[in-house]
């Protein structure tokens, strides 16, 4: 399916849940900031933003398919910056970061995350292979990497397990420089960051409860039931498709 209209849909729905997912973040971050207005003001600002490129994101057309790709990956670069600054700004002086930073992270808070996003990618490759998808072939990862793409696609929605894991970290103070090394150019987790980070988010992962149509669900088997029933509406939408009418 690639870059169509219908691969483009399912990127578009995985990023609004994305981007549902971090205003739910954010409404707990206020939740614990009652007696501070500085930072519920910083909190709501951010959270009215990104509401606004939600917005627009649900709306985005999926037509022309090139030109819409750009357009629904700007409004979530977007509304991630927001998001990530804010989160910045909310911890301790020590640990605020500019911006998001990959392989190799340049702040201590991105090392973090870079390596819980590595365990998320992990868990959703292993569930979509459970529930029979092929991770290999992604709708709009495919022309970026020449791994797993689908994995890339899939985890959208679920990138706020961890990052709220590594935020209450941080809000802890519990992560500090002996836990990071320095290698090219930039910082990665040594040993025992791995093993902070890895036993704060596995746990929530099993443990913590979210509810889906009423039904409340650990968070290791709603990702497995989404993967399901995204093979089952594959499925039905390979049966149906045709290169002819892929534009159609």
């Amino acid at each position: 399916m690639g870059h169509t209209p219908k691969g483009l849909s399912f990127v578009k729905d995985w990023l609004v849940k994305k981007l549902q997912a971090k205003i739910t973040t954010l409404d707990r971050l206020l939740a614990y900031r009652r007696k501070n207005s500085e930072k519920q003001a910083l909190i709501l600002q951010a959270r009215q933003q990104i509401a606004v490129l939600l917005d627009k994101l649900s709306a985005a057309a999926l037509v022309p398919v090139e030109e819409a790709a750009k357009t629904i990956r700007g409004l979530e670069g977007a509304a991630c910056r927001v998001y990530f600054d804010v989160l910045s700004r909310l911890l301790p002086d020590e640990y605020q970061f500019d911006g998001r930073s990959r392989r190799p992270a340049l702040d201590i808070f991105n090392t973090f995350l870079n390596y819980g996003y590595g365990i998320l990618y992990r868990q959703v490759e292993k569930a979509l292979i459970l529930a029979g998808v092929n991770p290999y072939t992604g709708f709009m990862h495919r022309d970026e990497y020449l791994r797993k793409a689908m994995v890339f696609d899939f985890k959208e929605p679920y990138r706020h397990w961890v990052e709220q894991s590594v935020f209450s970290l941080f809000a802890s103070k519990l992560p500090s420089l002996q836990h990071i090394m320095e290698k090219d150019n930039g910082y990665w987790l040594n040993d025992e960051g791995k093993r902070i980070l890895a036993g704060n988010y596995l746990e929530s992962f099993r443990k913590e409860r979210e509810v889906e149509d009423g039904t409340t669900y650990t968070r290791e088997r709603k990702l497995l039931l989404e993967a399901k029933a995204f093979a089952s509406v594959m499925n039905k939408t390979l049966l149906s498709w045709s290169p002819d009418a892929a534009y159609n």
